[in-house]
């Protein structure tokens, strides 16, 4: 698993990658989570987000984003999640861009 990020415009979106195998099947996959207004990658990060709302005594919102291919080259695989997360989060309405990115990026 590591961290990196994907270019969204003017922004970039902290992500995870990592590559799920069973048998002979290879996917790499890209996700991030949502805890509120916020993206995070890692238990780190989730906690940090988790500890900072339940100080201000808000419940926030909690999503997890994900976009996989099956293939062995992970290269070519994370280029194209990237084109297509990129696509999908520039075909939502803003509203909807703003929970599955959070205001933070």
């Amino acid at each position: 698993m590591t961290k990196g990020f994907i270019d969204i415009g003017d922004a970039r979106l902290p992500v995870m990658k990592l590559v799920a195998t069973l048998g002979p099947r290879v996917e790499p996959i890209t996700y991030w989570v949502m805890i509120g207004d916020s993206a995070v990658r890692g238990n780190f990060e989730q906690h940090l987000a988790r500890l900072r709302y339940g100080l201000s005594g808000k419940v926030p919102y909690g999503l997890v984003v994900r976009a996989s291919t099956i293939s062995a080259n992970e290269a070519e695989s994370y280029l194209i999640e990237e084109e297509f997360l990129r696509d999908m989060l520039g075909a939502v309405s803003w509203e909807h861009r703003r929970m599955l990115i959070g205001t933070g990026v």
